[in-house]
């Protein structure tokens, strides 16, 4: 019996230009009055709508509530970034190739620079990553000379009824 003996290559390891670790999502606790709100708005819309005869409307609506209390409850994991020579390894699991992104920008919200990048699939269509202010002039440096940098970001037309939403309808 012949045994196969496989010589094992060397990994080579890609050049990483940048490394973060960061949340995985932007946080911010809410208060009892938040949700006090929100369940007062559910309750009557939930109302109406079982008046209405849409119990099937009630319950995406209850879903969507847990969902938001769960996000709002539960503080995010840190995450690892590593922008390398070849692309992107996002949230230290799914790589992306420059081939398969468009353009990056960044963005302010809840106090924190967030680095967005757009891909060239339809899911997902945006990587968001967190980052410290003070590296994000690093960031666009690393990231100018593979993507294209765009100072207003693209607008999709659920990113503009989400903005509109959030104007008109505030919870807090």
């Amino acid at each position: 019996m012949e045994k196969s003996t496989a010589v094992a290559k060397p990994k080579t390891r890609e050049e990483e230009l940048f490394v973060w670790t960061s949340p995985s999502r932007v946080f911010k606790k809410r208060d009892r009055r938040f949700f006090t709100t929100v369940a007062t708005v559910i309750l009557v819309v939930s109302l109406l709508s079982a008046l209405s005869g849409q119990y099937v409307l009630i319950a995406v609506i209850v879903a969507l509530a847990f969902l938001m209390y769960a996000l709002s409850a539960i503080e995010p994991e840190d995450v690892s970034h590593k922008i390398t020579a070849k692309g992107i390894n996002y949230c230290g699991g799914k790589f992306y190739s420059y081939e398969e992104l468009k353009v990056f920008f960044f963005t302010e919200k809840g106090g924190r620079t967030t680095l967005n990048v757009d891909t060239k699939k339809y899911y997902p269509g945006r990587l968001y990553m967190i980052l410290d202010k003070k590296d994000a002039e690093k960031v666009r440096g690393v990231l100018e000379k593979h993507l294209t940098y765009v100072n207003t970001p693209p607008e999709t037309v659920l990113d503009k009824a989400s903005s509109f939403a959030s104007k008109y309808f505030s919870l807090e």
